[in-house]
């Protein structure tokens, strides 16, 4: 459903504002158009409607659609408003991700209106959050210089830190997890609706995090006193969102040509033929802030169960994200994959530059 439009540019261009239940299909070519640079060039995509796809990661969405007032069926960039329910502070907000900000590649420099329209979004948008945030990647110095710059004339981006995928082999096991001589005494492995509590425990120290997680692909380690020790989250988005591989440079060129069970044999995952999509799986790690005694032992059963996970959903890959020297973070690098990073951002219309979030955690399967 349309919920508004305005016109920019002397009326040549036209914005609408769509819900959730419109139908998106019409964008998909925006994230056809172009692949994020690096090593591995990769097309993140929202096939077959990212309509669809953003409703699927929140509460509420806002999806902002720029055409040519004279010829409103050709879509030339869009940008969406997820809106979802977090913690920040110790208390349950709902906060707005700003993704998804396209733009077909010939149309870029002509576009003059785009401090307007991101006023335009901040203020549509306000009614329904308390607090907008995103994300850019590291290699897209781009628009990270333009925003390291204040302009007065779009809201204050307010750098929070660096968030790190990593990218692990989901490798499927000839034992399942869990087993009690494996782990410590006292632990018990959790799955499902019985490790939501644990989750949820860990979830509200931190801000942005989820406040529910749902119970399919669910791990968590309790300790003998049935405080949560760990906490893995799986989803697997592929009906929604895919990662296609565009072509691989460097590094990563040479390690595609090194035959599967050489890389199996290093630990690292192995790499889809160009033009081919990701066998992916989005996870997200949660740790309480003052790391367990056996961490390394509760990453290893979390990732086997994980792997056990992935393996029914014929994935090969777990993509797990960490705010850069957090220990989730510090755990993973001690696991050999592909990593590649993303900058934090408040978008802050009230333009405080010292705004700081407290202890941020994201789930990847939700930039």
């Amino acid at each position: 459903m349309m919920i508004d439009a305005k016109l920019f540019d002397g009326d040549r261009f036209t914005v609408r504002i769509l819900d959730e239940t419109a139908d998106g299909r019409a964008l998909a070519p925006l994230f056809h158009a172009e692949a994020f640079p690096g090593q591995i060039e990769l097309a993140y995509l929202r096939d077959p409607d990212p309509i669809r796809s953003w409703a699927a990661e929140g509460v509420a969405l806002r999806v902002f659609v720029l055409s040519e007032t004279a010829a409103p069926e050709r879509v030339l960039g869009c940008g969406s408003c997820v809106v979802r329910q977090v913690w920040v502070g110790g208390r349950q907000q709902r906060v707005g991700y700003l993704a998804g900000l396209k733009l077909l590649p010939e149309w870029r420099g002509k576009i003059r209106f785009i401090a307007a329209l991101y006023r335009w979004m901040i203020e549509t948008t306000r009614p329904l959050v308390d607090l907008w945030y995103t994300t850019i990647l590291s290699e897209n110095q781009a628009a990270l210089r333009l925003l390291a710059r204040p302009r007065p004339s779009i809201p204050l981006y307010v750098h929070q830190g660096r968030y790190r995928v990593h990218l692990l082999p989901a490798l499927a096991r000839q034992r399942r997890p869990g087993r009690g001589d494996r782990l410590p005494d006292g632990w018990t492995l959790l799955a499902g609706s019985r490790a939501c509590d644990a989750t949820s425990a860990l979830a509200a120290e931190r801000d942005l995090a989820d406040s529910s997680f749902s119970s399919d692909g669910l791990f968590a380690l309790t300790d003998a006193s049935g405080e949560a020790v760990a906490c893995l989250h799986v989803i697997d988005q592929r009906p929604v969102k895919q990662y296609q591989v565009r072509r691989y440079n460097g590094a990563a060129a040479w390690l595609r040509r090194v035959p599967a069970p050489i890389m199996r044999g290093l630990g690292l995952p192995p790499f889809p033929e160009p033009g081919g999509t990701v066998p992916l799986l989005g996870a997200a790690l949660l740790l309480p802030r003052t790391a367990p005694p056996h961490v390394d032992t509760a990453l290893a059963l979390l990732l086997e169960a994980a792997s056990g996970f992935a393996a029914d959903c014929g994935a090969t890959l777990l993509g797990i994200g960490a705010m850069e020297a957090s220990p989730e973070d510090r755990l993973l690098f001690t696991r050999r994959g592909i990593r590649y990073t993303s900058e934090l951002f408040l978008v802050d219309p009230e333009r405080d530059a010292d705004r700081r979030l407290r202890d941020p955690w994201l789930h990847v399967a939700w930039l």
